[in-house]
């Protein structure tokens, strides 16, 4: 399982604005998601939080159990390409 409490983040570029600001969502175990958003909207910043490779600004990121792949593998996201 995965929870996200409160989880802000300003993702790679400081803006004014947070990419994800107070997200609090919980992904059980055994669920599949998707995400779609427009250009821009977080969804690589939420795949590289999930995945462990970034930290996020505030808030509480839990991660009990193992994450499968693709998330869970170190090559999943290239520091200079997006979701």
């Amino acid at each position: 399982m995965i929870s996200l409490i409160d989880v802000t983040c300003h993702g790679d570029a400081p803006l004014p604005h947070p990419v994800l600001g107070q997200v609090s969502v919980i992904f059980r175990t055994g669920e599949r998601v998707g995400i779609l958003a427009r250009p821009g909207r977080g969804k690589s910043t939420l795949a590289r939080l999930l995945c462990g490779m970034d930290r996020p600004d505030a808030g509480v990121l839990r991660r009990q159990g193992r994450v499968s792949w693709p998330i869970g593998s170190s090559g999943f996201l290239h520091p200079d390409l997006t979701g």
